[in-house]
């Protein structure tokens, strides 16, 4: 299982994250298009805005903690996951469901990749305000130490909908610029919205369209 870099700024051992509160904010919302929008709570101060069709970032101006890992942002990438695309698009993201368990479970390319990754690899369920899905971590096992990140993906799911995204979020070597607790706050806010009720945005208006 192979994660890219979709949590950047839009200049373009599971972590106990879950325990963090996260502080009241104004909402942020955005039109990505097709019929798919969201809202999430600013809780760091930043912004949130669509650079292209599907695409969004909530980023802020500096990280919420201090991390050398880089620049603090979320990217939702949204696709309209119909009953025979879900599958694919967890996939792709390092999941798969286990109907007969009746939950999420870790996706692996081949049997080799699974063997290697398996034991720096984990699988939790995310909620958010009107969908739901999971978020799974994976570290490096090879190259300097020093370098070795934590790999960080996830997907939500709202009817025929799904936003995901994934990226670096720590240094294994620093665990407290550990920027997970601070992406996970934001997404367990993000809610899907009506288009028709959401302005526009675009990187040109970095505050977006706020709603009430």
């Amino acid at each position: 299982m192979l994660l890219s870099c979709l949590i950047c700024p839009p200049s373009f051992a599971s972590t106990t994250a879950t325990e963090k509160p996260a502080t009241a904010g104004a909402k942020l919302a955005v039109n990505m298009g097709e019929g798919c929008a969201i809202s999430v709570a600013d809780l760091f101060a930043g912004h949130l805005a669509s650079g292209m069709a599907m695409n969004a970032s909530y980023w802020t101006d500096r990280p919420p903690v201090k991390t050398t890992i880089g620049d603090f942002a979320v990217n939702f990438v949204c696709s309209h996951a119909t009953e025979t695309s879900k599958e694919q698009v967890a996939n792709q993201h390092g999941a798969t469901y286990d109907n007969s368990a009746n939950r999420w479970t870790l996706y692996f390319e081949s049997a080799r990749d699974r063997h290697m990754l398996s034991p720096v690899t984990h699988i939790h369920i995310i909620k958010a305000l009107n969908s739901s899905g999971f978020y799974t971590t994976q570290d490096d096992v090879d190259g300097d130490p020093k370098q070795r990140v934590r790999f960080f993906s996830y997907c939500l799911f709202h009817d025929s909908l799904a936003i995901c995204g994934s990226g670096q979020v720590m240094r294994l070597s620093e665990p407290k610029g550990n920027l997970l607790p601070y992406v996970l706050d934001i997404l367990r806010t993000v809610e899907f919205v009506d288009p028709a009720t959401v302005k526009p945005a675009s990187l040109d208006d970095a505050a977006s369209a706020t709603t009430q």
